[in-house]
């Protein structure tokens, strides 16, 4: 997996959504299940989500919760039904940037979170979740859409019109030097 930031910079518009309206808005009843999604997900990125006591679970449901409660900058989607065990999810959200010519007020749209279960996988339910985000985002009037991808969903991206950005994406992890 490579950490090179995948954007859009083309407008966004119905043109670029399929019909497919499988997916839901995720609810509170969800966090548990949107909990172990994610831990889903690290395991599939190489990374130990550690067991079902590990410290970060607890606070990743704290985290869900208020995303949840403001849903005019959050929209979290999901397959499956509410309460119940979920198939896929994933995550948009609105950043603010300093604005530029491809994002002219510096809003720009963020997806991610996208995971589906290794069982559910190539059913459509990852599509079905990408494209209500992308609609979440359209009616927001968000231009610039942004997102880093895992080498499973770039097939489903390109098709989307996303391109590797000319920029490569950089982490430092821990402390600062001294």
């Amino acid at each position: 997996m490579t950490d090179r930031e995948t954007a859009r910079t083309v407008p966004v518009t119905s043109d670029a959504i399929a019909a497919d309206n499988r997916s839901r808005a995720a609810t509170a009843a969800d966090i548990t299940e949107l909990t172990r999604l994610r831990s889903v997900m690290l395991s599939s990125l190489g990374q130990d989500p550690g067991g079902e006591g590990a410290p970060w679970r607890k606070q990743a449901a704290v985290w869900f919760s208020e995303r949840l409660a403001r849903p005019e900058e959050w929209a979290l989607r999901v397959v499956g039904p509410p309460g119940g065990p979920l198939d896929a999810c994933g995550a948009a959200w609105l950043i603010e940037q300093l604005p530029g010519p491809a994002a002219p007020d510096g809003r720009r749209g963020y997806i991610g979170f996208m995971c589906t279960r290794p069982g559910a996988r190539r059913r459509g339910h990852g599509s079905s979740i990408f494209n209500s985000l992308v609609e979440w985002l359209a009616t927001r009037g968000v231009a610039r859409l942004e997102l880093h991808a895992a080498p499973d969903g770039l097939d489903m991206y390109r098709r989307a019109g996303f391109n590797e950005d000319q920029y490569l994406a950089m982490y430092r992890m821990g402390s600062p030097p001294e």
